[in-house]
Formats: C-alpha cells, sequence, structure tokens
C-alpha cells in the first residue's frame, strides 16, 4: 500500500468521521474485512479502533493502528438509484451527471443531505478513484 500524503490522510479522518454516527464502516485492512464502530482520529498518531473480526460480535479487538491503513467501502454516485435520488433531492440535496467527461457533481443545501450521503455509504469526494476507499459491490 502507497503511503499517503497528509492531504490524502486529513480526507480519510474526516470522511470516517463523518460517517461514524450512521453505524459502523466497513473498512478493509490487510486481508480482511472489520466493522468500525469508533476510533479517535488524533492528528497523525496510531488510532485505536474497536471493531467486529468479520461481522461477528463475539470477537472484539481493541487495537492502535494508523488510519492509514483503512479502506472504508463505499458506494459511487453512480449506483444511487432514482429512489435514492429523489430522497437526497427531498433531503435538499441535488445530483447531476457530465456525460462528457464522466462525472456526477453534488450540492447539498442543507446538513440533512450531507448526512444522508454518509449514512448510505456514497462518495462524495472521490476517494475511490484516489485509492482511498474500496467500491463497495451491491
Amino acid at each position: 500500500m502507497s503511503m499517503l500524503t497528509q492531504d490524502e490522510l486529513q480526507i480519510l479522518k474526516a470522511d470516517l468521521c463523518s460517517r461514524l454516527p450512521y453505524g459502523g464502516i466497513t473498512i478493509k485492512l490487510g486481508d480482511y474485512d472489520y466493522i468500525v464502530h469508533g476510533y479517535n482520529p488524533k492528528d497523525s498518531q496510531p488510532v485505536k479502533i474497536h471493531f467486529y473480526k468479520n461481522n461477528d460480535p463475539e470477537l472484539v479487538y481493541d487495537l492502535e493502528i494508523g488510519v492509514k491503513y483503512y479502506r472504508p467501502y463505499l458506494r459511487p454516485l453512480s449506483s444511487m438509484t432514482d429512489e435514492e435520488k429523489g430522497e437526497f433531492r427531498h433531503m435538499g440535496g441535488i445530483i447531476g451527471y457530465d456525460p462528457v467527461n464522466d462525472i456526477y457533481a453534488i450540492s447539498a443545501f442543507s446538513p440533512e443531505a450531507y448526512d444522508w450521503l454518509n449514512k448510505e455509504g456514497f462518495d462524495y469526494r472521490d476517494m475511490i478513484k484516489n485509492n482511498l476507499a474500496i467500491e463497495k459491490k451491491s
């Protein structure tokens, strides 16, 4: 795994923190998937995480490991269904697509719209494209 720049590390920390209130975040760590339920992202120091290995509540671990090794599973904006687009609009968000450049753009006019994107696990920071997240398959 390549070393992250300080900017990439800050993006990863901010994204993970914004998603924790909506339940565990599935991450890739080495060869295993874990559900993270909390951590303390102080500066660039190792982060203490509390997680369930393979989603088994009996296998609970607390480890100190640098957040730079995390890769959350996120959904690309392109996977948003028409029903979800309606929910996002209802929350105060707008999503657009540029077919010439094959990119999606969003605007959120309320905090609830960003909260909804976080809760549903959408990648609105291009983390998948930048190798900071793994695309969640349906």
